[in-house]
Parts: C-alpha cells; structure tokens; sequence
C-alpha cells in the first residue's frame, strides 16, 4: 500500500508537469497553476515599435509580471531611463498579446 501510494504520488505530479509543459507549447496561453484550467495570455514588449537613438530590436515574451520585470530593467539599463512608477505604467501600457 505504502509503495502504491508512492508511485501514485509520482505519476501525479509527471502528470501535472505534463500539463503545464502542453499548456505552454506553442499555444500562446501559459496555465498559471497545472490542472486548475486557468489561463493567461502571453505578452510582449517590442522595442522596435518604439523610436529610439539605438534603434533596439529586443523583443520580450513571457507573462505579464515577467515581461513587466525585464523590460522596465531594459529600459533603465539599456535606455537610461529612470526607475519610477510612470516608466513602469508607460511599459505596461505599451504590452501587446501575443500572437
């Protein structure tokens, strides 16, 4: 019993690894949480639509948070911009869907 319990316990978790690495394969939807159905769209920022002295052509995809997260150091960093809330509205505001 011990051991059936063990493999179970195995097999469920391959099986939400499973899900999460489906759900994330190409679909343009990440599963926020294995085997709950939840979803998110995936975003992106895109330097290139922007007009800048570098001419920049990063492009960044990933979840909202994560895209959020490197493309406002990419501004600072890259850009010079300064870190403050309104650079941080500015980028959110700028994220497309992605396709």
């Amino acid at each position: 019993m011990f051991l059936e319990c063990i493999v179970q316990g195995v097999y469920t978790e391959r099986l939400k690894l499973t899900e999460v690495v489906m759900a994330t394969s190409g679909s343009g939807t990440t599963k926020s949480k294995a085997g709950t159905g939840a979803t998110k769209m995936r975003k992106v920022a895109d330097c290139r639509l922007f007009p800048s002295e570098k001419n920049c052509s990063l492009t960044i995809a990933g979840t909202e948070e994560e895209v959020l997260e490197v493309a406002v150091q990419h501004a600072i960093t890259s850009h010079g911009h300064p870190n403050t809330p309104e650079l941080r509205n500015q980028i959110k505001a700028m994220l497309k869907d992605e396709r």
